[in-house]
């Protein structure tokens, strides 16, 4: 398998979502050496957490915010050029272009049975899923555009973005899923 920055550069990968996820996964790896729940997958949790993200670019909206343009500099054109090429061959869904990705890794019965369980938390929160999942939601849930801060604050940070409330019920699973994640770690 390739290694993960090969990946990323094979799939022209945004130095904005490379960022995000080497700091999800590097909250991944802190709950992981503090794990003291159900036995986890700690290799196949870590690099769940290293790809979860890989074709968010479909779902960037145009012009992209300031932000996100600042961290791609003068290169915006070629940005919205992979954008395109990712839109025609993943679609506009950033969940289906992630699976449609690590499918291609040869990673879809081990990441992609991880990323689509993590869309279970949120989704489904009554059907069971794996601790993996739930540890790299909750480890997303703690990574802002800036940094890494505490869950709350992300969770702020997810309701301004997207236009949602903190009570509604993604919001409520996703805090659900913090307290059985955090219950299993010192």
């Amino acid at each position: 398998m390739l290694s993960v920055k090969k990946i990323y550069q094979q799939y022209q990968t945004p130095p904005n979502l490379v960022e995000h996820m080497e700091l999800v996964a590097q909250v991944t790896e802190d709950v992981l050496n503090r794990w003291r729940g159900p036995k986890v997958d700690h290799q196949l949790t870590i690099l769940s957490a290293q790809l979860h993200d890989l074709g968010n670019i479909v779902k960037f909206t145009r012009p992209f915010d300031a932000d996100l343009a600042e961290k791609l500099q003068d290169k915006l054109e070629y940005w919205y050029q992979v954008q395109d090429e990712f839109v025609a061959k993943y679609g506009t869904s950033a969940n289906a272009a992630n699976l449609k990705i690590v499918a291609e890794l040869g990673l879809g019965a081990t990441v992609g049975k991880v990323l689509t369980e993590m869309e279970i938390v949120t989704s489904r929160p009554d059907q069971p899923v794996s601790f993996e999942a739930r540890i790299v939601e909750y480890s997303d849930c703690r990574v802002v555009p800036n940094g890494i801060v505490d869950f709350e604050t992300r969770l702020r940070d997810l309701c301004t973005r997207y236009n949602r409330r903190a009570d509604e019920s993604w919001a409520k699973a996703l805090r659900h899923n913090a307290q059985l994640v955090e219950a299993n770690f010192l």
